[in-house]
């Protein structure tokens, strides 16, 4: 039975092999034009609103003085979610810091056994958020999208800790003894705080990369002449979600749906997510508590916008996207940034060997 499963599995990724060997090779075009704006995405976007947040997220693991941010959550903490103070405070930090970065914090705390496995498995459910600065790159600074992106962070924020509540209200954590180290900073430390960070951003935009390809299937297929236009949209966003940029629905069904979909972070994050924790973190739960964060933030962001909206409703507001439209400055600045961190990291090589 087994020897027929594994024959079974090699067939299928043979198939799959083939298929993509053709897909590459019939529908260049199309993939050419997606990987240039994917690329956009990743230079204007993604580098500016993840690379500083990660250096710190890096450095706050680094120095141990992520457990010391906790002591004023001490009573919240314990009384209301059941955890320890010090695990809320990572929490908190993972809902600013951007999605890979608290499966990236929990995989090193495991390593170090400064956490044990079980008790990371069920932090990962919550330690998940695309932070309020790739949330910007999505909506744009603008001030008049303030209110609107105010309801679509706190809805993730909120979805985060009733999930927490439920979660660890049923399961709760193994041990509430903590020994707490003073904070050591060194140059050494922020370096290879830097280098890491690098390393993992670049691991992260040519995962987006290799999905913008995936996403170009439905338009190569012609899966416009059966689904419309929107539903392709949202699709693709669940798939990769940067593609949530283009995302065109009347105010203001579209920052409901974009509060979803941020939630849930899109295939590519998770994948992004899977690669992080490897084996040191199983991530079934993980999976099905975005699934429900997806729906928790959907209806959070609705009753916010019911309450209150600043456009009339049904307006055609302008698309998000500023990935479309972007000036040569912003572009050159994170090349030259990606060139830094390329000179970095080869300058850590060669000290290794």
């Amino acid at each position: 039975m087994f020897r027929c499963k594994k024959s079974w599995n090699k067939i299928i990724f043979l198939c799959l092999l083939c298929f993509s060997i053709y897909y590459v090779l019939s529908f260049s075009n199309i993939i050419y034009n997606e990987m240039n704006t994917a690329i956009t995405r990743c230079l204007t976007v993604i580098f500016p609103s993840l690379y500083a947040m990660m250096i710190i997220s890096e450095i706050v693991i680094r120095t141990g003085s992520w457990q010391l941010f906790g002591k004023p959550f001490r009573y919240t903490a314990r009384k209301w979610f059941k955890i320890p103070e010090s695990y809320y405070a990572l929490f908190l930090f993972s809902q600013i810091a951007g999605y890979p970065v608290g499966a990236n914090m929990l995989t090193k705390l495991v390593a170090t056994e400064k956490i044990s496995k079980y008790d990371a498995e069920k932090m990962l459910c919550i330690c998940y958020g695309g932070g309020p600065a790739f949330l910007l790159g999505i909506l744009n600074s603008d001030s008049s999208n303030r209110y609107i992106y105010l309801v679509i962070f706190f809805s993730q924020i909120i979805s985060n800790h009733i999930l927490c509540l439920i979660l660890f209200h049923k399961f709760p954590f193994q041990s509430f003894s903590q020994v707490y180290h003073s904070p050591a900073f060194s140059a050494n430390i922020f370096i290879s705080s830097v280098v890491s960070a690098g390393t993992s951003l670049l691991k992260l935009c040519a995962v987006i990369l290799s999905f913008s390809v995936i996403c170009t299937i439905p338009d190569a297929f012609g899966w416009d002449n059966y689904i419309d236009h929107v539903s392709l949209t949202i699709l693709k966003s669940l798939l990769e979600v940067s593609n949530s940029v283009y995302i065109t629905l009347p105010a203001p069904i579209r920052y409901v749906v974009l509060s979803g979909v941020l939630s849930f972070g899109g295939c590519c994050v998770l994948l992004q997510i899977r690669s992080v924790v490897g084996n040191t973190i199983r991530i079934h739960y993980f999976l099905i508590s975005r699934i429900a964060a997806l729906f928790l933030s959907s209806c959070l962001s609705a009753l916010f916008f019911w309450l209150y909206f600043p456009y009339p409703q049904n307006a055609q507001l302008p698309a998000m996207a500023p990935a479309i439209s972007v000036s040569k400055g912003s572009i050159v600045s994170s090349i030259m940034l990606i060139i830094m961190i390329l000179l970095l990291l080869h300058e850590s090589q060669k000290g290794k060997k």
